[in-house]
């Protein structure tokens, strides 16, 4: 079995890349996971799945990312009762 470690210089470029481009609410619940083969995982809780679709395009365009996996659960939305 091999062992994978994380990539501690990607996970960096993801978030400064992440902030950069989105909105705190977006990516302050989010955790960037970063192998050393590309592999990335997104844990945590985003507004709505449009935030998760964003996080993946932004980030398969960093070099050394070789596939993303976002693995966040989706908040509620509020809805208001007229």
């Amino acid at each position: 079995m091999k062992t994978q470690f994380r990539n501690l210089n990607l996970e960096v470029t993801i978030l400064r890349a992440l902030v950069a481009a989105l909105p705190a609410a977006t990516t302050r619940n989010v955790v960037v996971i970063a192998k050393s083969d590309g592999t990335i995982h997104l844990r945590g809780t985003v507004p709505t799945i449009e935030d998760c679709r964003r996080m993946e395009a932004i980030i398969e365009k960093i070099p050394g990312v070789c596939a993303v996996f976002c693995n966040v659960t989706v908040q509620e939305e509020k809805r208001s009762v007229v």
